[in-house]
């Protein structure tokens, strides 16, 4: 390994602000049907064409009048309105109609009486306790007004984004082509999954477990094998991968070893921007990029990989999609065991969450090597414990990161 490269310690909230400023969100706009954007991300700001509620419409069933009608609970009976079969007269005074959920609020009413509080006796609608002026409709534009942004540029689609987009009379949008990412394992001792194994070598799940990472989002990704421990193979491969990815995400071969070729040949081919952050496990990340090509280079231990996929592969991928990068959603649970850690990293220990004492606790798996898969399929997340501090004794509120794939 060459000795030109001076690796400070990086800091991961500097690692995302590096990010932010180095990338390019990707060029290409391609239309979607409605039906298929589901993860999408919006190449387009979406200006509502219309008010959402359309009408003046109600959320009950009831009868619809108008308030100062009605001071001694007695109205008249003069027809209805049912959703999809609105009532075209204007209410006459002193009269009600029957009204349905979702039904137009017919002109002249502006007040609705919940049917479990009003009698009917004939055409007589009798209605007690009398609801304040206003009660139970649902005005038009309520939800969003005519003119109003409702989608914005940058915004992955999720089932609620594409309802509102149906509501509003889309049937397609313009999304950001998907990226073209490659992944790349390192790594002579790696064999395929379902090979028989010699002496020495193991199954390749780095590949496996980051294909499955990246499933669901829109992006075309190529499996680009396993490479050998090989200088020439190395450079060989990069050179090949920029020249048909967006993003390189290659496993292993990025730290100190005799034969961690991957950074060094980045720094030869085109140039590293970070390497070795701040972080247990998987302080040797690596950010560089060759031509056009961006590279990230994860460590080699599967729970190094899932966590700094999370912690900077997730947020790199925001920022190709022109979003700010950032970690996954957290929230505060109280530490169930005392943690201790070194005081120069920062901290993503794998907990499970268990309810105890009457209330839901965060348990450290009992060993944090990054080589046990254990670790992460029997816990629910990880723990972020911040730099300059050693030890967090149990009961302390700490910040929880669960795992998942979809956090923006």
């Amino acid at each position: 390994m060459s000795d030109e490269i001076p690796a400070p310690l990086l800091e991961l909230d500097d690692a995302h602000r590096q990010m932010a400023e180095i990338v390019h969100p990707v060029s290409g706009v391609v239309t979607v049907n409605l039906a298929d954007a589901l993860g999408h991300v919006m190449a387009e700001t979406v200006i509502a064409p219309y008010a959402l509620p359309p009408f003046d419409n109600t959320g009950v069933d009831g009868f619809a009048f108008h308030h100062s009608d009605c001071e001694n609970g007695r109205l008249k009976l003069v027809g209805q309105s049912l959703a999809g079969e609105p009532l075209m007269a204007t209410l006459p005074p002193g009269c009600a109609v029957h009204i349905a959920t979702g039904a137009v609020l017919p002109s002249g009413a502006d007040t609705v009486a919940m049917q479990e509080y009003a009698r009917l006796e004939g055409n007589d609608v009798f209605i007690d306790p009398i609801p304040p002026q206003g009660a139970n409709i649902r005005r038009a534009g309520f939800d969003i007004r005519q003119g109003e942004t409702a989608i914005t540029t940058a915004h992955r689609l999720r089932p609620q984004d594409i309802a509102l987009l149906g509501a509003l009379g889309l049937t397609s949008v313009k999304v950001v082509r998907p990226l073209r990412i490659g992944v790349l394992a390192t790594g002579t001792e790696l064999q395929e999954v379902g090979a028989r194994l010699e002496n020495g070598q193991i199954i390749d799940t780095n590949s496996l477990m980051l294909k499955q990472l990246l499933f669901g989002w829109p992006i075309d990704v190529t499996m680009l094998g396993i490479l050998p421990d090989d200088r020439a193979a190395t450079d060989a491969m990069l050179l090949k991968a920029a020249a048909d990815c967006d993003l390189l995400i290659s496993t292993g071969g990025v730290s100190v070893g005799r034969r961690d070729y991957i950074r060094d040949a980045v720094q030869a081919l085109g140039k590293v921007h970070f390497w070795k952050l701040a972080l247990r496990p998987g302080r040797p990340v690596m950010f560089g990029e060759i031509g056009g090509c961006l590279i990230l280079g994860l460590p080699g231990n599967p729970v190094s990989v899932l966590v700094t996929f999370y912690l900077v592969g997730m947020p790199l991928l925001q920022a190709l999609w022109g979003m700010t990068p950032s970690l996954p959603p957290a929230f505060k649970v109280p530490l169930a065991e005392t943690v201790r850690k070194e005081k120069h990293l920062r901290s993503f220990p794998r907990a499970r969450l268990e309810f105890r004492h009457s209330t839901w606790q965060a348990v450290p798996f009992h060993d944090q090597s990054s080589n046990l898969f254990t670790s992460l399929v029997r816990s629910d997340g990880m723990l972020d414990l911040p730099t300059g501090l050693t030890e967090i004794t149990a009961g302390t509120q700490v910040s929880f990161r669960p795992f998942s794939s979809g956090h923006f």
